[in-house]
């Protein structure tokens, strides 16, 4: 697509060119086919680095916000995922041709957020717990509390982007102490995983189990052991509900692995 901005003697114009015929999930388009069709807008608004681009009568407009010299984000309701980055072009750009049978993925700039990265190994780091420590629990569900706080913050911000970003978020979340938190940590290592990161799908099951025995209901990977008088268990859990090699997709140990697991707790007298 090409979306051209430009003032006239009469005011702000704009046209938009795009296949005839396409659709998309806000990450990739596909059923693309020709020809190229232009529309011009009904209204332009332009209010500092961000202009508004209406093309149809009651229509929600695009929404272009100007990064540099050379970019810009493109929103629009219809696309439900991130903005859209545009480039600046110089002459004319020729569209198309298009294969109709091809997926045309979108190219995402999706840095690590550095502080997102400092919470995770501040979270981690609070639970590499030495042997005969005492550990301050009350001071840790404060920093706890205080680290979910600052997330959260990041979240409504958008300023967490990368899948490493939902991934350490997660963690940090798996780490509260209401229903709801393990419910959200399992958004977030979804998105973890859609965004790339593969490894996460360890934690969205292990957010997902903790999430269900904390509401009274069995867990079904078996990520979740506790200590019950003097001996372990993973009670409630519903067994039967996934396969192992489901178990083992989403790298989780198979059920002779965690009964391994539950053997070694209570060999090492883990407390």
């Amino acid at each position: 697509m090409t979306f051209e901005v430009k003032q006239t003697s009469e005011g702000w114009a704009g046209v938009w060119e795009r296949p005839k015929t396409f659709q998309s999930d806000g990450e990739k388009f596909f059923d693309v086919s020709g020809p190229v069709v232009s529309h011009e807008t009904l209204e332009v608004k332009i209010e500092g680095d961000t202009c508004e681009l209406t093309f149809n009568e009651g229509g929600s407009p695009f929404v272009l916000h100007v990064l540099d010299a050379d970019r810009a984000e493109l929103r629009h309701p219809a696309f439900q995922s991130e903005p859209a980055i545009l480039e600046r072009t110089t002459g004319q750009i020729a569209l198309g041709p298009w294969d109709p049978n091809a997926t045309y993925r979108r190219i995402f700039a999706r840095p690590n957020n550095p502080e997102m990265a400092a919470i995770f190994e501040a979270d981690q780091a609070a639970r590499r717990f030495k042997a005969g420590q005492n550990v301050d629990w009350a001071a840790l569900a404060i920093a706890d509390r205080e680290r979910r706080h600052r997330v959260q913050q990041l979240l409504d911000s958008g300023e967490l982007r990368s899948g490493q970003d939902f991934h350490y978020a997660a963690f940090v979340f798996q780490h509260g102490d209401q229903a709801t938190d393990y419910l959200k940590a399992h958004a977030l290592a979804v998105i973890a995983v859609a965004r790339g990161e593969s490894q996460a799908v360890w934690i969205a099951a292990a957010t997902l189990d903790r999430y269900l025995q904390n509401i009274g209901q069995p867990q079904i990977y078996g990520t979740q052991f506790s200590k019950r008088g003097d001996s372990w268990t993973q009670e409630p859990y519903q067994r039967d509900v996934l396969s192992d090699a489901l178990r083992r997709a989403s790298r989780v140990p198979d059920l002779a692995g965690q009964q391994k697991q539950l053997e070694n707790y209570e060999q090492r007298g883990i407390r």
